[in-house]
């Protein structure tokens, strides 16, 4: 699996939207703080480097159309500023001369402060009163795309962006990508539902709250919610998606203490699909690629050995404890063979 850290949005700057300082501020903000800081920031022509980085990734607004008549952006949402490494910027070059894109691998880029809206089906309708269909105009908030190496990968992946749920972009094009929406019920960063004070942990309805919460809103408000041992539903849902704990440890009698002990999960059907291969110890069997929230994070794992949960019996350097986060569940695990499994930077 891969695992993605979920970002919060950075504060901008009071200062001139054509200075250097703001544009620096409000592009590398489309990623996590972690990827932004050693970015590379270019300038609106896409060309002039603002600051010279140290990690590989660069970041510059996406918007076609360009600034304002007085040469700045309004805002970091109408420059469309995006993130991205070296296989990324691939993808980009194939993209804007309309030919396939040959790359070493999967990339993502990072887009926090959403676009302005475009049609899902063709590439460069950028204009709804372009779109042949309204129902397939979308603009998205914050969000991360996972740009595949294999277009026809995602063939199988739904692309109904209604739900909040990750949804293919121009299927079957040379295009396709997923989008992986952050805050599906429009506010800022990743959305989590309150969980209600003066409850019993072990109460149902405290563990609704938690474990639901564990996804964006739009997907955890409609799921179904499971209890701890795994069996018992506590709330049935209406979108295809389950939200459950996934500590291995047994639940206290008077219920977990907070949600990120519970570490409560939330996954579709092909998720479970990869669950009931992990529990057993085999290879999973899976109808597609499929994501899995973990917005409460985990208690820390040995990253190279799955049946690994106590940091002294991790392997040196391999104990990670993740804060907030999201895994791609591959169906062909060989397709993250290129990947790094560096957690530190």
């Amino acid at each position: 699996m891969l695992a993605l850290l979920a970002p919060f949005p950075a504060a901008l700057p009071d200062a001139p939207h054509s200075s250097a300082e703001w544009k620096i501020a409000a592009y590398s903000s489309a990623a996590p703080a972690e990827i932004a800081a050693g970015a590379t920031i270019y300038d609106n022509d896409g060309k002039t480097v603002l600051r010279a980085g140290t990690n590989a990734w660069s970041c510059m607004p996406a918007n076609p159309k360009g600034p304002d008549a007085d040469g700045a952006y309004s805002s970091a949402h109408k420059a469309m500023p995006f993130c991205f490494d070296a296989e990324g910027y691939k993808w980009v070059v194939g993209f804007m001369t309309d030919t396939a894109p040959v790359m070493e691998r999967d990339t993502y880029m990072w887009m926090l402060h959403g676009d302005n809206g475009e049609d899902n089906t063709k590439r460069l309708v950028l204009s709804v009163d372009d779109v042949e269909d309204p129902k397939n105009w979308v603009e998205s908030g914050p969000h991360l795309m996972l740009m595949p190496k294999d277009p026809t990968s995602l063939d199988s992946f739904p692309s109904d962006f209604s739900a909040g749920a990750p949804f293919v972009m121009f299927k079957g094009t040379k295009f396709a990508h997923v989008m992986i929406p952050l805050n599906p019920a429009g506010t800022s960063g990743w959305t989590e539902a309150s969980i209600p004070d003066g409850l019993a942990h072990n109460e149902a309805a405290w563990k609704i709250a938690a474990f639901s919460s564990a996804a964006p809103a739009k997907i955890g408000d409609h799921a179904t919610v499971m209890d701890t041992d795994g069996a018992t539903v506590l709330r049935a849902g209406t979108n295809g998606w389950t939200c459950m704990s996934a500590n291995m440890h047994p639940e206290p009698a008077e219920g977990w203490p907070t949600a990120h002990n519970a570490e409560p999960l939330c996954l579709d059907a092909v998720g479970f699909q990869w669950l009931a291969g992990y529990m057993a110890g085999t290879p999973p069997v899976m109808d597609r690629d499929t994501f899995v929230f973990m917005l409460h994070g985990d208690n820390g794992y040995d990253n190279s050995n799955p049946a690994v949960r106590k940091q002294a019996d991790a392997a040196p350097g391999q104990w990670i404890e993740s804060g907030p986060h999201l895994m791609l569940m591959p169906k062909d695990p060989a397709t993250l063979d290129a990947f790094t499994d560096d957690f530190h930077r």
